[in-house]
């Protein structure tokens, strides 16, 4: 997968954005149960610290929405920062803090400064909205590895109760080792309710994420595929799925 993935690699200016200021704010815990970020363990507590990161960390450049910065105390260290508004981090705290899964991008540390948020998350190269996937014709069996692993992410999140309906391909991170991630986003953190009925889920309505990926990877080029070429049988069976299934058939 790795040389799939580098050749969908972009490069992006390095600019430095107005709202990160030049000054640097040391920060403390509010919470000081949590063990350090790159502790290296397995378990990890959330951590929510005041005041902005560049106490700790050092921009590098600009990736969309995030910022790729290095840990001061250990210089290899890469990290996505993100900043987000919230009104109430202490509730998306609660509901961010037991998330820790392979299918889903570590959330290392917050930092609360006012009402900004700034949310320190593993390192991805780059997140699939900004690539113009048409125009790379990608084999079947790789849009089936970054289908499946977003597949897996969004369950894992449904299982914690917790809504998928905002998640978009913005939310889906990209490793030049091949790794394929969802991120969460502090402001997108909210209760599924659907969970509080019987009702079961219906794929394209209550997860939008897979209706664009489906839209972007495979509806899209599906007329252009040449006769020689054909959709497996498989793929075809997947794509009815998603029409009349559930999340739970899909995975199946």
């Amino acid at each position: 997968m790795q040389h799939r993935i580098k050749r969908l690699r972009t490069m992006f200016p390095i600019s430095r954005p107005d709202h990160l200021g030049e000054a640097s704010k040391p920060t403390s815990d509010i919470l000081r149960r949590a063990e350090p970020a790159f502790s290296g363990t397995v378990h990890r507590i959330l951590r929510i610290l005041l005041g902005d990161p560049w106490g700790d960390y050092d921009y590098i450049h600009s990736l969309g929405h995030d910022i790729v910065a290095t840990r001061k105390a250990s210089y290899f260290e890469l990290v996505n920062i993100r900043l987000c508004h919230s009104s109430d981090v202490q509730k998306q705290y609660r509901l961010l803090s037991s998330t820790q899964s392979p299918n889903v991008a570590t959330i290392y540390d917050l930092y609360s400064d006012g009402n900004k948020v700034f949310q320190v998350t593993e390192r991805l190269d780059i997140y699939l909205s900004q690539l113009e996937v048409q125009k790379y014709e990608l084999e079947e069996w790789e849009m089936a590895t970054i289908i499946a692993e977003v597949l897996k992410g969004i369950t894992y999140i449904s299982s914690l109760k917790l809504s998928c309906r905002t998640l978009s391909e913005a939310n889906i991170g990209l490793s030049l080792d091949g790794e394929v991630k969802l991120v969460l986003d502090l402001q997108q953190v909210q209760h599924d309710h659907l969970h509080e009925g019987s009702k079961v889920s219906q794929v394209l309505l209550d997860f939008p994420i897979l209706a664009e990926l489906i839209e972007d990877m495979m509806l899209s080029r599906y007329h252009l595929t040449p006769n020689d070429i054909m959709w497996s049988e498989d793929a075809l069976s997947f794509l009815s799925c998603t029409l009349s299934g559930s999340l739970e058939t899909l995975m199946k």
